[in-house]
């Protein structure tokens, strides 16, 4: 039966009053509504009246997404009436089905028992009533309730334990009979912090598997505590007590609370070394991981490297989840907005998701947890950019959400981010061993993007990508700009590598020969006077302003496996130059270019000032050069500037610096004339699309001077936030920065070894 809608965000405690109104409900109360549900059967009178208030009625119409994949939840739900489905994207299906829900169903429990985003994503397949609470509210429910600690445990073996353990060397091929008995088996033990799991010397009698929380393994040694391995979610330990009953050579310590999954020896030969076949794969793996172990416990460097990349991983997850903020599930895939939906920039840009795919294929390169999600964002944005491809292989300035271009500028490097899309997404399906059933149209969409940009924009005479506006989309920039070349330069790159990895040699001959060329003179025509220029005219003369694009260099030749960026002395004076021309003096951070107002090609801008994206990417080279200092300190001013949720903007300003724009361009016109010019327009441009674009200018102005009378004269303001990219670029920055950071403690480790300093 279908509960008509109405109760929307009512608590308990509200809801049982008004009920008790009415005088047929005036014996109602919150211990009455909750007690009725299985959920809090054994839940006493006090913890309910002190959670009634917390507790809330959600309704959600029929095709609502109520929980995202990728996402930090903030809510546990349960259901009181209709049905939903849990769904992942796929390959072959956007929406493959893993389950369903219903009437006294729930689903979010990974908001108290998980440190990682959601795997699935929960869709009201019918209208639904449920009932949601915060995590303070469960974690308070799992602590006063054996009942409601036994449906979570009962949860974990059911949807997650399966999967963690099957992911263990030693438990991998067994067979499903074997596996499924054992783990009707395990037990689920809580530790505080400071408590002892084991100790060194222990009997080893048992296998455990993190569930939540995070160990310090560590040894003796001359008395001193040498610590080896530092464990977390989803990691395990004590593994080779399952198949020898050597003691314990190290001491585990909780060092927050811990949630374990426990296999003793006893049950585990019980069920599984019954079986000759697995007894002998078993002794195969043993061997293995006894030589795996030892080369650990001689190298202290491994500890270290796990405590930082728990850290990164905490901080890489934050960022990922802002991106998934910005992404709506559609058939063609994810749409990966701007910013989030409902804001300044309800569109999808291939350039912003192109830079999003560079993070993302670091991310699901590296050793991270993150990278699991990842790559499943990744998929996600590369089905939508194939989709939006035209027939005639071009990709244009900004698309909707459902594909539909919306483009308004002339923007012809967008090519290049296309393909580079899907080409990080087919490398990162190689690396992983990923089916690719998308591979042929994929590829094809490859070659047909190519050969448009050749056709379009490429110039033979000068081996160069020729464009009408470069990184600003609304001034005309034309000639050949660094950036647009870089972009396509990284183009090439990225479809060699596709092109040996997938065996297509042959098929992609020509762009290969293509890029035998260009790459040759790219860097020769783009310096002058010892460093990089921003642009080529068309009538020959070389454009010497400063500008962040003069960055092209690193940024698109960075985040690869293989890296191919080279920091010459070109490069550190094009950084040097761009730091004294467009640092903002009251802000902090770097200025996208100066406002060139005798320039007619170039306006004040209303947002003139720093932009958080362009100064992250800065903070990114000092940490990839190994300039740790100047790299926090960037860092720290961008980290200055955050809001209170911890999101990043586009770029700021100042109430000053606003008005006079709003004086000199806006009330004028003047910015009208140049946000439209002909010579920048798309041809043939639908005028709804110039009066959506005018009415989102004018709300997004009318913000701004509502938010410039709050600050007042000496505060400053932001643009665009959260804004996706910039997220991206600072999680990069981070993962620069651990790079370089486990880069030189491998160096210190290596130092003391050869001198015979194991303890250090």
């Amino acid at each position: 039966m279908e509960v008509p809608m109405g109760l929307q965000n009512y608590t308990i405690k509200d809801l049982s009053a008004s009920l008790r109104l009415i005088p047929y409900f005036k014996e109602v109360s919150p211990v009455g509504v909750l007690r009725s549900m299985d959920f809090f059967s054994d839940v006493n009178e006090d913890t309910i009246a002190s959670i009634a208030a917390d507790v809330f009625i959600s309704e959600f119409p029929e095709g609502t997404v109520v929980c995202r994949h990728g996402k930090f939840d903030e809510r546990f739900f349960i259901i009181l009436s209709g049905t939903a489905r849990a769904v992942i994207p796929t390959e072959d299906n956007p929406r493959f089905e893993l389950y369903r829900l219903g009437p006294g169903d729930f689903f979010g429990e990974e908001i108290v028992l998980s440190t990682e985003p959601r795997g699935d994503s929960i869709i009201a397949e019918t209208a639904c009533v449920m009932l949601a609470m915060p995590s303070e509210i469960l974690k308070t429910l799992i602590g006063a309730s054996p009942h409601v600690r036994g449906l979570m445990d009962a949860r974990y073996i059911e949807r997650n334990l399966r999967g963690d353990l099957r992911r263990i060397p030693l438990l991998t091929n067994l067979g499903d009979d074997i596996f499924e008995r054992l783990l009707k088996e395990v037990e689920l033990l809580d530790y505080t912090t400071g408590q002892i799991v084991f100790r060194e010397g222990d009997p080893g009698d048992a296998f455990y598997l993190i569930r939540e929380g995070k160990v310090d393994v560590y040894r003796t040694v001359d008395g001193d505590r040498k610590l080896i391995a530092i464990l977390a979610d989803g990691q395990y330990f004590g593994e080779m007590s399952l198949m020898s009953d050597e003691v314990r050579n190290a001491t585990v310590e909780a060092v927050s609370k811990v949630s374990l999954v426990r296999i003793s020896r006893n049950v585990f030969m019980k069920i599984a070394g019954s079986d000759a076949r697995v007894r002998g794969e078993f002794r195969d793996v043993f061997a293995e991981r006894s030589k795996n172990r030892e080369d650990i416990l001689k190298n202290p460097y491994i500890a270290h490297m796990t405590r930082q990349l728990l850290d990164l991983n905490r901080d890489i997850n934050i960022h990922m989840d802002i991106l998934s903020q910005c992404v709506i599930d559609t058939e063609r895939g994810g749409a990966l907005l701007a910013t989030m939906p409902g804001s300044r920039y309800p569109y999808v840009y291939p350039r912003d998701s192109a830079c999003a795919s560079r993070f993302l294929f670091k991310v699901i390169t590296s050793p991270l947890k993150a990278g699991d999600s990842a790559f499943r964002l990744l998929g996600e944005i590369a089905r939508f950019i194939l989709e939006c491809q035209r027939a005639d292989g071009y990709w244009g300035q900004r698309y909707g959400i459902v594909g539909d271009d919306k483009a308004i500028y002339k923007q012809e490097d967008n090519v290049a981010h296309g393909i580079a899309i899907l080409c990080r997404y087919l490398l990162a399906c190689k690396r992983r061993g990923a089916p690719t059933p998308l591979l042929e149209r994929m590829v094809s969409a490859i070659e047909h993007g190519f050969d448009y940009a050749k056709k379009n924009y490429y110039r033979n005479e000068i081996h160069l990508f020729y464009s009408t506006t470069s990184i600003h989309e609304s001034a005309i920039e034309e000639g050949y700009s660094i950036w647009v070349n870089f972009a396509y330069l990284l183009m090439f790159r990225l479809m060699e590598r596709v092109a040996c990895d997938y065996g297509m040699v042959e098929r992609f001959a020509d762009a290969m020969e293509m890029k035998s060329g260009f790459e040759s003179t790219i860097e020769k025509i783009f310096t002058m006077s010892g460093r990089f220029v921003r642009r080529l005219k068309p009538n020959g003369e070389i454009d010497l302003r400063p500008d962040i694009t003069l960055m092209s260099p690193f940024f698109f030749g960075s985040g690869l496996v293989e890296d191919f960026f080279m920091d010459s002395e070109e490069f550190r004076n094009s950084i040097q130059y761009i730091e004294q021309t467009l640092w903002d003096p009251d802000l902090g951070m770097l200025q996208r270019y100066l406002p060139f107002i005798e320039d007619p090609h170039t306006h004040v801008h209303a947002g003139n000032g720093p932009w958080v994206q362009y100064t992250s990417m800065l903070a990114q080279y000092y940490f990839y050069t190994g300039n740790m200092e100047r790299g926090n300190k960037i860092l720290a001013i961008i980290d200055s500037y955050k809001s209170k949720e911890g999101y990043l903007c586009e770029h700021l300003t100042t109430p000053e610096r606003y008005f006079e724009f709003k004086r000199l361009e806006w009330l004028s016109g003047d910015d009208f004339d140049k946000e439209f010019a002909p010579g920048i327009l798309v041809p043939g441009i639908p005028y709804d699309l110039v009066v959506e674009e005018l009415t989102h200018m004018k709300k997004s102005y009318e913000e701004v001077e509502r938010r410039c009378a709050e600050v007042g004269k000496n505060g400053h303001i932001s643009f665009a936030t959260p804004l996706m990219w910039s997220h991206a670029e600072y999680a990069m920055a981070l993962m620069l920065r651990t790079e370089k950071e486990l880069e030189t403690l491998r160096g210190s480790f290596d130092e003391n070894a050869a001198q015979g300093n194991t303890t250090a």
